[in-house]
């Protein structure tokens, strides 16, 4: 019974105390960008009008939010394109007379799988040594923006190069 009303005593707004507010991400900046035939240049692209829409927007929590939710977008463009790929690769072993797990497919896996490791990796160790916890948070997180946005790009083109 006590833990139940103190359970909901902390989750009583504080008066004078904002409640967390979750990213105002919008992702027009960075499509617009691309759309326009910006590259690499376009990977954070729409983290400032995040930042300028959030209440917290510049300090380092709304940082951390706005890059998260451009991680996250990166990361959608990402699977999208290695989702591609892997209807591409599939389509290549079936040609062969081969089916799923076969040459192409298994050669695309390997590679997501490791690449993957890697960048995770990466940023594991990009983020060591910062002083405080935020700022391997967010040296952290603006690796992962870096890294996956480079990468779903990567892929976006060898699709469109056929």
């Amino acid at each position: 019974m006590k833990r139940a009303f103190l359970a909901a005593l902390l989750a009583l707004p504080v008066p004078g105390v904002a409640p967390a507010q979750t990213a105002v991400f919008a992702s027009a900046a960075t499509e617009e960008c691309l759309a326009a035939g910006g590259w690499t240049e376009c990977i954070g692209a729409s983290i400032n009008a995040c930042m300028t829409a959030r209440l917290d927007g510049y300090s380092p929590e709304g940082t951390l939010a706005c890059l998260g939710a451009e991680v996250d977008y990166w990361q959608r463009e990402h699977d999208t394109a290695l989702r591609q790929h892997r209807e591409r690769a599939f389509a290549a072993d079936r040609i062969a007379g081969k089916g799923a797990g076969a040459v192409n497919t298994a050669a695309l896996e390997r590679m997501a799988t490791a690449w993957i490791q890697w960048r995770d990796a990466a940023c594991d160790y990009e983020s060591l040594g910062l002083g405080g916890e935020g700022d391997a948070a967010r040296a952290h997180a603006s690796c992962l923006l870096w890294l996956t946005g480079s990468e779903a790009l990567r892929l976006r083109s060898d699709l469109a190069a056929g």
